[in-house]
């Protein structure tokens, strides 16, 4: 099972991945109100049999590093040394303007819609989901995975 992370500097999403058929948004966390998001992975991988871990890393096109890529960098560092468990980074690039347009998409009251859009985690959480999907939809990562997860039969 795969772990994917959306990391922000005020939300951070999360999603498992068995297939790049099935992936399930999990939570996000405001880092506002709860600082510690390394023991939220820690106990992600306690509580699921997490194998390999995938973080949203922006990449700029001038190839500058910006300021959320050190805190990315940082992070992995800290969730590489503490759970012991491989992690790799993936271009997360749209994949929160991707969240948004999915939650566009939802055949529910505007209303409705609009509450749920206004809530920053759910679009972390499938912000998630969709750097998971993107990395699983790789064929290189689904060989490199297939020890991690049950193969997509596609």
């Amino acid at each position: 099972m795969i772990l994917g992370i959306d990391f922000g500097m005020r939300y951070i999403g999360f999603a498992l991945g068995y297939s790049k058929d099935l992936i399930i948004p999990l939570q996000a966390v405001d880092t506002k109100r709860d600082k510690n998001h390394i023991a939220i992975v820690m106990d992600l991988v306690r509580s699921y049999p997490i194998e390999l871990i995938v973080v949203g890393y922006p990449h700029m096109g001038n190839g500058h590093k910006n300021e959320l890529k050190k805190y990315i960098d940082a992070f992995v560092s800290i969730i590489k040394e503490k759970t012991k468990k491989p992690v790799k980074t993936w271009d997360e690039t749209l994949s929160s303007f991707e969240a948004l347009n999915m939650f566009k998409d939802l055949p529910i009251k505007p209303s409705l819609k609009k509450r749920v859009q206004n809530k920053k985690y759910h679009t972390h959480a499938l912000s998630a989901l969709i750097i998971l999907r993107s990395f699983l939809s790789d064929e290189k990562n689904c060989i490199q995975a297939k020890n991690y997860i049950i193969p997509s039969r596609t």
